[in-house]
């Protein structure tokens, strides 16, 4: 549905087209189960509308395949009464392939629960939690990648590093400081839930290749074989499963690592990510070390994809929140990950960051002034600059209640 109308109107209220409207689909072997509705539509906008359907024979019996499935869309009113009606549509369900034939065309649309779950929690948590630092408008979680790339005074980074650790510790030094112990799960969980949140999505690995979850032999660069021997993902996500079913789980996971040398060397570099050791902040001779590294795998392979199978097969994520973007192998990810969801009966769904097959878009401390033609999903922190804890913020700087309540309405 779409008002054509030009867009100054949209601060007008007269102008705006007033429902509730009702749609149906009506054809001689569809049969409209539930209509969809819109509330209103200002000038210039579009509006998506759901509508569940079964297909049926001429005798009106539900049935699986088969069919034209030729519809024509109705529009009514609040009282039922018809007041428009248009076009006659080829569905599409007597095509072969379902799933498959979604994934190739790229047309997998979000889940009737993402689209209904208007709030979810965010975690930026890591290495980068230990020195908890970034001047105002910068991300604390990108701490080690910004303090390699000035290495003077006026980079924030590289001076706060040197006057609070020295020049001696590298940022790897922080994997024996990495010790949570009072972490619990279930206040984790019982926050999220009792925040009326629908869903979360944390970080199991962020750019600096550290993860929260039990790599296997993939790498060791993990909170399971280095620092506490933990695997937070499994901890988190069980206590879910179990104790609050009703939130949905979601994995964030970096494409790219900052310094992994085995996306260089495999020639997955790109742009301001090749894919190589640091070389020392204070001393540009000496490289650091990645601890935690598995020689001889293939980035892409053994590492990226691998990560991705593990967090969606064995920690059962429901949305895959990757970042950056790069080189990938997301399509033989998804012809796994989604025919394997859907022989669980569950609904998954996967950002635009993996590389290829988007199903929402994702702007960061912004949000849209009109009605998007496509889904979206707008994240920020409570912090007003800044994803992951920063020290340097103030506790008066945080958003308040009442502006995160209104940024939500």
């Amino acid at each position: 549905m779409a008002d054509d109308r030009r867009h100054e109107g949209h601060d007008d209220g007269r102008l705006w087209v007033k429902g509730p409207f009702y749609f149906e689909l009506e054809g001689d072997d569809v049969r409209t189960v539930q209509p969809g509705m819109v509330a209103r539509i200002m000038p210039g906008d579009e509006a998506k509308v759901k509508v569940w359907v079964e297909v049926v024979d001429l005798k009106g019996q539900t049935k699986r395949t088969g069919g034209g499935n030729l519809a024509t869309v109705i529009v009514r009113d609040t009282k039922g009464a018809e007041v428009y009606r248009f076009g006659r549509y080829d569905l599409g369900f007597e095509k072969e392939g379902g799933l498959a034939r979604r994934l190739e065309e790229n047309t997998l649309d979000t889940p009737e629960w993402w689209d209904d779950a208007k709030f979810g929690i965010f975690i930026h948590w890591g290495l980068y939690s230990i020195p908890a630092y970034a001047p105002k408008d910068w991300y604390a979680a990108w701490y080690w990648w910004w303090m390699h790339k000035r290495t003077d005074n006026d980079n924030g980074f590289w001076r706060y590093h040197r006057e609070h650790y020295g020049t001696d510790l590298v940022y790897d030094d922080f994997i024996d400081m990495f010790n949570p112990v009072k972490f619990n799960a279930s206040e984790w969980i019982d926050l999220f839930a009792e925040s009326g949140a629908k869903y979360f999505v944390l970080v199991t690995k962020h750019h600096d290749g550290w993860a929260l979850f039990d790599t296997k032999n993939t790498t060791h660069r993990s909170t399971y074989h280095l620092g506490p021997k933990r695997d937070y993902i499994r901890e988190l996500f069980d206590t879910a499963k179990n104790e609050r079913p009703e939130l949905k789980r979601g994995t964030y996971i970096t494409m790219p690592e900052w310094y992994n040398p085995d996306a260089g060397s495999g020639g997955y570099g790109f742009g301001d990510w090749p894919g190589q050791l640091a070389h020392n902040a204070y001393d540009y001779s000496k490289l650091e070390p990645y601890r935690g590294r598995l020689p001889g795998k293939d980035y892409l392979r053994d590492i990226q994809l691998e990560h991705m199978r593990m967090l969606a097969r064995e920690y059962e994520s429901e949305i895959m929140w990757c970042d950056i973007g790069g080189p990938n192998l997301t399509k033989e990810f998804a012809a796994e990950w989604y025919p394997f969801a859907e022989s669980q009966g569950r609904q998954v769904v996967m950002n635009n960051r993996c590389g290829d097959l988007p199903q929402f878009d994702t702007p960061e401390y912004t949000r849209f002034s009109s009605i998007q033609s496509t889904k979206w999903e707008t994240s920020e922190g409570i912090d007003a600059f800044c994803y992951a804890f920063n020290r340097d913020t103030k506790p008066e700087e945080y958003k308040s209640a009442q502006t995160m309540l209104h940024s939500l309405i």
